[in-house]
């Protein structure tokens, strides 16, 4: 997992799919993904403001965003919502939405070129992709503290070399030892 994120995968599903969307997740997890399923944070996220939750997870926490396309997904207010913030996340890893077609539903607003995957009863197979998927490398701008750490080693590589000058250009000047 990068350590970015808190979450590998989030899953956004409608409630008549749990039973996939829990499957898909015990898969995951048996591979050694971390998986945002809401039904496994229900204490964690009780009393929360469940809008400030979605927000916070898809938007921030999860690397990738595991969409369970179905015609129910497609009519419920709650998933239109979660589907609008997923949508709404920009990454530098091209497929941030991972769509998984449960049925012929397709997401609006997406891009016709989109790769969909299709569920068939194959859970394991799809945590298998997904596995793959997050071995992926991601660009290190996507990986801020990566890249801020990386600068500050630059930094203090150049302050040293300008440090080290400064003491043999002022041999009879004050010495300063590290």
């Amino acid at each position: 997992m990068n350590k970015q994120y808190q979450y590998d995968v989030a899953i956004s599903f409608a409630e008549e799919d749990i039973a996939i969307a829990t499957e898909l997740a015990d898969e995951m997890t048996a591979l050694g993904l971390k998986v945002y399923n809401y039904k496994n944070f229900s204490a964690q996220n009780w009393g929360k403001d469940l809008m400030d939750v979605v927000v916070e997870v898809y938007k921030y926490q999860a690397r990738y965003a595991l969409v369970l396309v179905s015609e129910s997904y497609l009519k419920k207010k709650w998933t239109k919502i979660e589907r609008q913030i997923i949508q709404g996340v920009k990454r530098d890893a091209k497929a941030y939405l991972l769509p998984l077609r449960l049925d012929d539903s397709e997401l609006p607003d997406v891009s016709d070129h989109t790769i969909y995957e299709m569920y068939n009863d194959n859970a394991q197979e799809i945590a298998l992709q997904c596995k793959t998927k997050m071995e992926e490398r991601i660009p290190l701008d996507n990986q801020p503290f990566l890249a801020h750490k990386k600068r500050i080693k630059k930094y203090i590589k150049k302050s040293n070399k300008v440090l080290n000058n400064y003491i043999k250009t002022n041999k009879g000047g004050i010495q300063i030892k590290m």
